[in-house]
């Protein structure tokens, strides 16, 4: 494993999860690249609350990020990874 920080991290989803996690890493000063959510107003009301951008499609979101975390259900977890 690399000893690479993480500082950006895009989220997938707009859920519980997605919630929690993007508000304990936000909290914890980690930037918040993107959120990627199919629910559009799920998705503009995280984004905002961590200091985000959202984006609708997967292919959309920033591609230099450190992390990327798959907050979606389990159903939809194979298609995206």
């Amino acid at each position: 494993m690399s000893g690479k920080s993480i500082h950006k991290i895009v989220i997938v989803g707009s859920g519980n999860l997605a919630f929690h996690l993007g508000e304990a890493f936000h909290r914890c000063g980690k930037k918040i690249a993107a959120v990627v959510a199919r629910n559009t107003d799920e998705g503009l009301r995280l984004a905002a609350l961590l200091d985000s951008q959202h984006v609708s499609s997967i292919s959309h979101c920033p591609v230099d990020a450190d992390l990327i975390l798959l907050a979606v259900s389990d159903s939809a977890v194979a298609s995206l990874a």
